[in-house]
């Protein structure tokens, strides 16, 4: 894929050991040889790109910030932090926001560590090689022998890829390398075990009222996007029809330059739940932006929209609707476009979630709820169920956070899973659980942020990702975002008097499901034998017996499996990649799952 999506890598080695200066040395070699270079050179750590270039700046001897960090404050520039770590890594998350790796080192300290910022805008892996730590958003074009000594696959973590796609974000299925949890302060090289929690969205939970909850919400959206439009000459829209892509796009019109080209971009389906055509275009024209609309075709998958990612760090889940995202970074090549804008996440963050468990939630905060209380009969209402039946439901231990078990997993799924898929959703039991839905949901969002097709030729914009924006919607209370038996209510009354009426008002949801249940079917010839007899299938992650049943068209179509099956294929060829890379780890082999299976 050219152009390519921005790369990093720093590393950083003991100063004075000369065997540690010679590995450097061997690094930067290694390096020029692959066509990276130079970005910044200090004393004992090292800042290399690739691709696309991103910003670095070293603030101070103990600083360097790769990436972007706005001050939350408009108009304010970046201090000049010189603080111990703790400090300056708080100072950091209290005070800004963007996609940034702030890399650290205490004076006079040959140890280096990493801060990497709460939205998980950019990716960070850290890892040991000799005398050398390092840590890189990617590793697609990473020299293989600058990579761990000791590299292996991890099928414990492979096997949670299949059955939990979020704990994809949160772990590698190489062991040697560590992954740096968005808000931890990570020593480089180090497990996660010995990182330092910063900032976790659980902080920001809140099941309190807010009597300013519209207006402080329009000013974060409009400073957030503000500032994500500067300097953006050409930009995409993604409008699908939805409430949050139409926030985003009206936003974006109004806060960009007049002289800014920006354009609108609509998918549609070929069946009435997956055309939003109508509510794109009104979205559209309240915005002043020209909307291409382009038909989603139920053709055939392409086994390279699989392979063509296997060399990455992880899984690319961002990039299972291939056709989309081929078509959307062709357009962007051909525009000259600088930057696609989306609304996604705002179904968390702006809570979309239909669920009876905002009852407890507003329980919690209210006290004993009346059966005539009018939340509960909104909310009742909402969810086309009775009083009684809400309130019931409400009561219930939460599911899994994966779901229900498929039937194509193999016997390795059914071991307990005995930690959270994500670091963010350690410790949560005491949340209020309409709250606790909304954080898994968060969690779960930063796969917006993984690499695709679209990422190497634009940079990708989440507005409502964003940290401010991520912060101050935790804090907002489940049971105020469905005010009125209506979900994302704050933002529907905070953008009232932009949206029009046919946006602002809409109930119903768009969805693609049967398009990617009919695309899977269509597909059968590749997926078939891409995953029956696969590496997966082999280890027992999926069940191969359940597979040959499964892969036929009219179970395909009675069953919506169609994205857990694209999901697996996109591990499979993960997986037949790096194989030939890497031994199993002992501790985790495909040997012992194939006993289980």
């Amino acid at each position: 894929m050219s152009p390519e999506a921005p790369q990093i890598l720093a590393f950083a080695w003991p100063r004075e050991s000369p065997d540690a200066g010679a590995e450097a040395q061997a690094w930067r070699d290694a390096l020029r040889a692959r066509g990276w270079r130079v970005l910044d050179a200090g004393p004992g750590l090292e800042v290399w790109g690739y691709g696309r270039p991103l910003a670095v700046r070293r603030l101070h001897a103990g600083l360097l910030l790769v990436g972007e960090a706005h001050p939350r404050t408009p108009g304010a520039s970046c201090p000049q932090f010189d603080q111990p770590l703790l400090r300056t890594a708080r100072a950091l998350a209290d005070h800004h926001w963007g996609e940034y790796l702030a890399l650290l080192r205490e004076p006079g300290a040959d140890r280096a560590w990493v801060f990497r910022d709460p939205s998980g805008g950019l990716d960070a892996l850290t890892w040991r090689a000799g005398q050398i730590v390092a840590v890189a958003n990617e590793i697609t074009h990473l020299p293989f022998g600058l990579s761990p000594h000791d590299l292996a696959l991890d099928w414990d973590a492979i096997t949670d890829f299949v059955r939990r796609p979020l704990a994809s974000l949160d772990r590698c299925g190489l062991a040697g390398f560590h992954t740096v949890t968005p808000g931890d302060l990570h020593p480089l090289g180090a497990s996660p075990g010995e990182a330092v929690p910063i900032w976790r969205p659980a902080a920001f939970a809140g099941n309190a009222a807010m009597e300013d909850a519209e207006a402080r919400l329009r000013a974060v959206v409009d400073e957030v996007v503000d500032v994500q439009a500067r300097r953006v000459g050409r930009a995409v829209a993604e409008v699908s029809g939805g409430l949050d892509s139409a926030i985003v796009a009206i936003s974006l019109a109004r806060a960009a330059d007049p002289a800014a080209n920006l354009i609108g971009l609509n998918y549609y389906g070929d069946r009435p739940e997956g055309d939003e055509r109508p509510w794109a275009r009104a979205a559209c024209a309240a915005a002043g932006l020209p909307l291409v609309e382009v038909a989603k075709p139920v053709g055939e998958v392409d086994l390279s929209d699989f392979t063509d990612f296997a060399r990455a760090a992880r899984p690319a889940f961002n990039a299972l609707d291939g056709d989309r995202d081929r078509h959307t970074s062709r357009l962007a090549l051909a525009e000259g476009v600088d930057a696609v804008f989306t609304g996604k996440g705002g179904d968390a963050v702006l809570f979309q979630s239909p669920t009876p468990r905002v009852l407890e939630d507003y329980r919690l905060a209210h006290g004993r709820i009346p059966w005539g209380d009018p939340f509960a009969l909104d909310v009742a209402r909402w969810l086309r169920r009775s009083v009684w039946s809400a309130r019931r439901a409400a009561r219930r231990s939460s599911a899994p956070a994966y779901g229900a078990r498929a039937g194509i997993w193999g016997a390795r799924t059914r071991e307990a899973v005995t930690t959270p898929a994500h670091r963010w959703l350690t410790d949560l039991d005491d949340m209020p659980p309409a709250k606790r839905m909304q954080v898994e949901l968060v969690a779960a969002s930063q796969m917006a942020a993984g690499p695709c097709r679209r990422t190497a030729v634009a940079q990708v914009r989440h507005p409502l990702l964003a940290q401010p924006v991520v912060e101050l919607c935790l804090a907002i209370p489940a049971w105020a975002h469905v005010a009125g038996g209506r979900d994302r209510a704050v933002a529907r009354r905070a953008f009232a008097d932009r949206l029009p009426a046919v946006v602002a008002e809409r109930r119903s949801k768009g969805a693609l499901t049967s398009l990617y249940s009919r695309r899977t079917a269509a597909s059968l010839a590749v997926l078939r034998p891409f995953l029956i007899e696969g590496v997966l299938a082999e280890a027992g992650v999926l069940d191969r017996r359940a597979l040959d049943a499964a892969l036929q068209p009219d179970a395909l179509i009675r069953r919506p499996d169609g994205a857990r099956v694209m999901g697996a294929a996109m591990v499979e060829a993960w997986v037949r990649h790096w194989q030939g890379r890497a031994p199993d780890l002992r501790t985790a082999s495909r040997e012992r799952l194939r006993s289980r299976a």
